[in-house]
């Protein structure tokens, strides 16, 4: 059973629907008019990451081997947007994703973000996702390259960031 709704948007109306599990849908476009010709445009959005937010962050455990994980952030919602004067100097208006770690007392974490599309992706580690305190943050690079941020807790007991 598909369940649908319509909202109308300023050029048109958008329809959004739960697609039962397994099915294919066509989409169609069509021309109600007696014209044989028409222009349009259609977008299509993929649905938001599971760790699109703070409360659905994925949990990690890092090891002392390290643990690679290929995320995206397609379809995300910006939950945390950072002005310039927070955590890495550049403003983060774009759709992010979530991840928590334990970092033991005095023990190092370090984060590599390797970007694969040649975006401009930063690394930040926040207390919650009103971003009330940055504890480490980084956005050196442009275009592709890594990122590297490390952080050492100082505290005397794990924290969960």
């Amino acid at each position: 059973m598909v369940t649908s709704t319509r909202a109308d948007v300023t050029d048109g109306f958008e329809l959004s629907f739960t697609a039962a599990a397994g099915t294919a849908y066509f989409v169609g476009v069509a021309n109600a008019a007696a014209v044989e010709q028409a222009s349009y445009d259609v977008e299509f959005f993929a649905p938001p990451p599971a760790n699109d937010t703070c409360a659905t962050a994925q949990a990690l455990t890092p090891t002392p081997a390290g643990i690679m994980v290929d995320g995206t952030t397609i379809g995300a919602d910006a939950t945390v947007s950072m002005n310039s004067t927070q955590c890495t100097g550049y403003r983060t208006p774009a759709g992010d994703v979530f991840y928590t770690v334990t970092v033991g007392a005095g023990q190092v974490l370090t984060a590599r973000l390797d970007d694969t599309n040649g975006e401009d992706l930063s690394l930040y580690l926040i207390d919650t996702c009103e971003a009330r305190c940055c504890w480490a943050g980084v956005d050196r690079t442009v275009g592709g390259a890594t990122e590297v941020l490390q952080y050492r807790n100082i505290t005397g007991a794990a924290q969960n960031l």
